[in-house]
């Protein structure tokens, strides 16, 4: 491995351990959206996490998952494959990332808006871009304009954060048994 690949590894490193310090995986956190109709009115309630530890989870989060970023999750699984000689780890590589990005393309819940599929990635774009990170007012007003499913799609938000959380930190236990020369 060169020395700037192992420098962008051991980078990815350090953020895994600052990822898993965080309190919003360390508590025990519910997720729910529950929608309870009655005849032709319904009540929609939503459990999320802390908005605290989302927001200091998200600031973590985003190295993992911003295509700007020199960690993201895509970029460091081409590098471990490009090194890794061992065809069964290559392969759970690629599975990984195929897990990843169908968590980002595909949900068992379809959103529609104006006839428009609204995949699990534009959720949590809207969400990390138009609410959380950024002022994005586009953004922000979809949120908005999504009335009472709001709560269904903050909790497709976490859920979807969470899932490609357990991604993350499987490369990150493979690129840490490499770093360690466990692995070839």
């Amino acid at each position: 491995m060169d020395n700037e690949d192992k420098k962008t590894i051991e980078l990815f490193l350090t953020k895994i351990e600052e990822l898993l310090s965080c309190s919003l995986l360390k508590s025990k956190h519910q997720i729910s959206f529950k929608l309870n109709i009655t005849g032709n009115t319904g009540l929609a309630t939503t459990t999320t996490p802390d908005e605290e530890q989302l927001r200091s989870f998200l600031l973590v989060f985003r190295n993992f998952y911003s295509p700007r970023e020199k960690i993201n999750f895509p970029k460091i699984s081409e590098i471990l494959e490009r090194y890794i000689t061992n065809t069964q780890i290559k392969d759970n590589i690629r599975k990984t990332r195929e897990v990843y990005q169908n968590t980002l393309d595909r949900s068992p819940m379809s959103l529609i808006e104006n006839e428009i599929a609204v995949p699990p990635k534009e959720i949590l774009r809207r969400w990390m871009y138009g609410f959380y990170h950024h002022t994005d007012e586009e953004k922000r007003q979809k949120i908005e304009a999504w009335g009472f499913a709001v709560g269904l799609t903050k909790t497709q938000f976490i859920s979807t954060l969470f899932d490609l959380t357990r991604c993350i930190v499987w490369l990150g236990n493979v690129a840490k048994q490499y770093i360690e020369g466990k692995i070839t």
